[in-house]
């Protein structure tokens, strides 16, 4: 069996049902307002997960979560990553 680049691989029987998801669209903000908005966008727009993007900030993925459901703001340590990662 050759396994995909993305590394999944899925073994499926036919008694199981199967719903694949992705990304709503609607839950990508059009106008971010807050950072974490921003954030989000930024994120799907380059197609990366949430822990994909916390990696290249340096962070962790809860922080990036918490960012994104306006839960939190980051410190100021962050916010030279962050500038870099919105240009």
């Amino acid at each position: 069996m050759q396994i995909p680049p993305s590394g999944r691989v899925a073994f499926l029987r036919p008694e199981v049902p199967l719903r694949l998801t992705a990304p709503n669209p609607s839950a990508i903000p059009k106008n971010p307002a807050t950072i974490g908005e921003r954030l989000k966008k930024r994120r799907a727009e380059l197609g990366l997960t949430q822990g994909q993007a916390a990696e290249r900030l340096g962070i962790s993925q809860s922080a990036l979560c918490r960012w994104e459901k306006g839960l939190g703001e980051p410190g100021e340590e962050a916010q030279d990553r962050i500038a870099r990662f919105l240009d």
